[in-house]
């Protein structure tokens, strides 16, 4: 079903470019949002005199691109903590705001507030002190005036054209949940693939003085054991060459289970649904900080509700500063802690 929603998110060129690459949006509109004078021209927003926000009206398909997956994506393209500023450009204008109308309020409202509040929970770990609010306005639309033909798909049209956003943004949203990816259960030939992911990050992470893997584990046999029960899985990037698709994230999907998590300490669960848990998870080093590891979960969540599946947990260690704010931004909730023989763990769940 196609559904609309407006986001103002600093100057609209880049925003307009960043939110068209996200597959599933179905078409954009720049404009101005929630300004005082009827039908402005760009030139009067310019001044800062006319209430507007220079925004984005946003058409998606949401059996595409669900609204937490496209609010989660127009988050990174923000910073939420500045007020009026975004890159280089400053002004009221350029606030950044998520708006919404009558018939989608029931709806919108509560994946929002929800996505609002991953990110709160995410700057609050990032910064190491409590952050109460964001400097995004999330407020009924009252009025939108589409800019000028001049300013529709600016950079489309000016590929060389000012913008505040760069190409790793860009390539973040096209990739988020491109039909490139695909999940699919780990084979004996995927051993060698997984293996040199897995190793990789545990010695990068032992490298960082990080304490969460080490020599010993993971190692191939436990790799190899989840392959064998059927809970090793692989994201893969089909290409023209490999329509099987090279893996680029390894990581073991569980719906059966995980004795370590009964009970928590200090902590509780958020539900006692059925769960599936995700453990020994990671990708190629040369792709590290594209989404992939976001898009493995997202694909291993999909997947488990399918299966019956109404709750995702997860465990970390503390100082994995990399997976905790992942989790966050994925909307993951702490819960407490675990134990393992070899050692304490932070956990994580999510309802799906």
């Amino acid at each position: 079903m196609i559904q609309t929603i407006y986001l103002a998110g600093g100057c609209f060129w880049g925003a307009q470019h960043f939110l068209r690459q996200i597959r599933g949006v179905s078409k954009t509109v720049v404009g101005f949002a929630n300004g005082d004078t009827p039908d402005p021209t760009y030139k009067q927003v310019y001044t800062d005199t006319t209430g507007y926000s220079e925004c984005v009206k946003v058409s998606f398909d949401d059996g595409v691109l669900p609204l937490e997956l496209l609010l989660q994506l127009y988050f990174t393209s923000i910073d939420p903590l500045s007020l009026n500023h975004q890159g280089e450009d400053f002004g009221t204008r350029y606030r950044t705001g998520i708006y919404y109308t009558p018939d989608t309020e029931r709806a919108f409202l509560p994946v929002i507030r929800s996505v609002y509040d991953s990110v709160l929970r995410n700057l609050s770990f990032k910064t190491g002190k409590k952050v109460e609010s964001l400097e995004v306005e999330v407020l009924p639309l009252r009025n939108f005036y589409s800019a000028e033909e001049f300013h529709q798909d600016y950079l489309i049209n000016n590929p060389t054209g000012y913008c505040h956003l760069g190409p790793a943004a860009f390539r973040r949203a096209r990739e988020a949940n491109s039909d490139a990816y695909f999940l699919r259960p780990a084979e004996e030939r995927d051993l060698p693939d997984a293996w040199r992911m897995l190793h990789e990050a545990a010695q990068r992470m032992m490298s960082e003085g990080k304490t969460q893997w080490n020599e010993n584990y993971p190692n191939p046999e436990a790799v190899r054991s989840d392959i064998q029960k059927g809970c090793g899985y692989v994201l893969c990037q089909r290409t023209g060459d490999n329509p099987d698709g090279t893996p680029l994230v390894y990581g073991a999907a569980i719906l059966s289970g995980e004795k370590a998590y009964h009970p928590l300490l200090e902590g509780e669960w958020k539900t006692e649904e059925p769960y599936v848990v995700v453990h020994r998870i990671a990708s190629e080093m040369s792709r590290q900080n594209s989404g992939l590891a976001g898009r493995f979960l997202r694909e291993v969540a999909s997947m488990s509700r399918e299966r019956g599946c109404r709750s995702f947990r997860i465990d970390t260690n503390y100082d994995n500063e990399r997976m905790i704010s992942l989790l966050y931004s994925l909307g993951f909730t702490y819960c407490g802690k675990c134990v393992y023989p070899q050692g304490g763990r932070l956990c994580f769940e999510k309802a799906l």
